[in-house]
């Protein structure tokens, strides 16, 4: 046998086709040749030309199971002593008794000659197997499962973030909640606010409203005195420019007025008694968490200044470090269960929305980011 000839270790038994087989190699790469032995006397002794007789106890070198012989004594090819193994047995009457020797037994079953394989049968004893850990199982079709465990933080969603600000300029008179107050509601009041622009808008709509009476009173004798009694039915296909103009131009000024926080009582009361509101509050359009301090009383703002941000928090995000090899594993849509140590054995479903394109050079990460619902605001 070539030294550099592999030797294949297959488990007896059987073993379903498509399962799983182990399969060791074992090369035998030592050529250091122990002193006081001939070449002739190694070679006689590798192939087997001594006095080893079936049935007795044989002798062989742990790390070079070729060698075997009846008697102890050293390996020809490390030097290492030889150790008693099975009895030899042949390949039609396998024979795996344990030998009396301290060690398990190792039983080699050589196949016939007139293969061309130069594999080697290895019959494993309990402890040996129990040792090397190996096991059989059936073959059978059935889902490979692999838990991937992610740490992130939970941050709230970016995009449904709301930066408020309102339709006109104006000044804050008072705040109407506690400064410590994050979690508000939607339609709590917020804010009580002063506005020249929008006590000049109600003026405005005003003198619209008076305007276009004067018209309807004008308009109204002219179609009796041209259509007597049909003249109800003609008057809103012949009122006139101006007064369509009119209409148009107070339909405007009451959308605005409205969407800042007149109701519809507001707009009759100016109508009726030309009563204007002169200060304004601004309610919570949803419910969540605010994100910062609300303005000062007496701060003036204008169309662009943010007065507050609030965050809904139905939906949170769970940001997390994918490693490279785990990629992938993930793909958008996937659904998840997120835990937390604020809520101990409590999980909250989510899903996977999104998947980064830049790997971390130093970490090997990739972020990652989940949606989770959070009905009761418990993660944040």
């Amino acid at each position: 046998m070539n030294q550099d000839t592999p030797i294949a270790i297959i488990l007896k038994g059987r073993v379903p086709a498509f399962g799983l087989v182990l399969i060791f190699s074992l090369m035998v790469g030592c050529s250091r040749t122990p002193s006081g032995r001939t070449e002739n006397n190694e070679k006689n002794t590798i192939e087997g030309k001594g006095s080893v007789t079936p049935g007795k106890t044989v002798w062989s070198c742990s790390m070079h199971p070729q060698i075997r012989q009846d008697h102890p004594g050293d390996c020809p090819i490390c030097g290492m002593a030889l150790v008693p193994v099975a009895p030899l047995t042949s390949p039609e009457s396998p024979d795996t008794t344990p030998a009396t020797a301290s060690n398990p037994p190792l039983t080699m079953e050589a196949r016939p000659k007139s293969e061309r394989s130069m594999a080697t049968m290895i019959h494993l004893e309990p402890a040996q197997s129990a040792e090397g850990r190996i096991a059989t199982s059936p073959v059978e079709e059935k889902a490979v499962l692999r838990k991937v465990e992610l740490f992130g933080e939970i941050s709230y969603v970016t995009d449904k973030q709301i930066d408020f600000t309102w339709y006109y300029g104006g000044r804050i008179q008072k705040t109407l909640v506690d400064y410590n107050t994050t979690e508000i509601k939607e339609g709590t009041p917020l804010l009580e606010v002063y506005s020249d622009e929008a006590v000049a808008d109600q003026r405005d709509s005003l003198e619209m409203m008076m305007d276009l009476r004067k018209h309807l009173v004008a308009e109204q004798k002219v179609f009796e005195s041209a259509y007597g009694t049909n003249a109800q039915r003609v008057t809103l296909v012949g009122m006139s420019y101006e007064h369509k103009n009119l209409s148009a131009r107070l339909s405007t000024l009451e959308d605005r007025l409205f969407r800042s926080g007149m109701t519809q009582a507001d707009f009759q009361a100016l109508e009726n008694t030309g009563k204007i509101r002169s200060s304004f509050t601004i309610n919570a359009p949803e419910t969540g968490t605010l994100l910062g301090a609300l303005p000062h009383v007496g701060e003036r703002f204008t169309t662009d200044t943010v007065l507050f941000r609030l965050v809904p928090l139905k939906e949170v995000w769970f940001e997390a470090d994918v490693y490279e090899q785990d990629l992938a594993l993930l793909h958008l849509g996937q659904e998840i269960a997120v835990s937390s140590r604020s809520q101990p054995g409590q999980l909250f479903p989510g899903k996977l929305v999104f998947i980064g394109k830049e790997v971390d050079p130093r970490k090997r990460t990739v972020k990652a980011r989940f949606l989770v619902a959070n009905p009761n605001g418990l993660l944040i």
